[in-house]
């Protein structure tokens, strides 16, 4: 409320009204009304120049705390991987639940597969050619990568051990 709409109500408006004549009432009410509009001014400045920047450095400070370890946690981890004849290498993999992976597949001789059923990864390597994987696991326990391409007589013993560990 205006300390003039105030000073009508008051004890101290209703003195006035008593006191000073008809006349310099207007010229009261004037002054008080502009000593109002001064003061919301003053306010107004107070917010935009002493309140508002502490508390846009406290949100962004409190925005950069929270989120930025998440931003840097999402990275994903690279691992390389060749296949070639009848081998993966490296032959058995650690990784942890929930941090997402990128597997880069290299094929040294001929086409070669990647399958992780149990993690939905199924991959077909040209022959020399790479691939990406890019996967999160969610669920703990070993898997077994099988080569899911015929490369040859010992195709059936070409796997990658993956142990996903919380």
């Amino acid at each position: 409320m205006c300390a003039a709409t105030a000073s009508k109500h008051s004890a101290l408006g209703r003195l006035l009204v008593k006191i000073v004549p008809r006349c310099r009432q207007k010229l009261l009410v004037r002054e008080v009304s502009r000593l109002c509009a001064l003061t919301e001014g003053y306010k107004r400045d107070f917010m935009k120049r002493i309140i508002r920047p502490p508390m846009l450095l406290a949100l962004i400070t409190i925005f950069t705390a929270c989120f930025a370890p998440m931003v840097h946690a999402q990275e994903p981890r690279r691992i390389e991987i060749t296949a070639r004849r009848f081998t993966f290498e490296p032959g058995e993999i650690m990784l942890k639940k929930g941090q997402p992976v990128v597997l880069l597949l290299r094929s040294a001789d001929v086409a070669h597969g990647f399958r992780i059923r149990e993690l939905n990864v199924d991959v077909k390597l040209p022959a020399g050619g790479t691939q990406e994987v890019h996967f999160t696991p969610q669920r703990t326990g070993s898997f077994v990568a099988h080569c899911s391409v015929f490369c040859g007589p010992g195709h059936g013993s070409m796997v990658l051990k993956l142990h996903v560990v919380e």
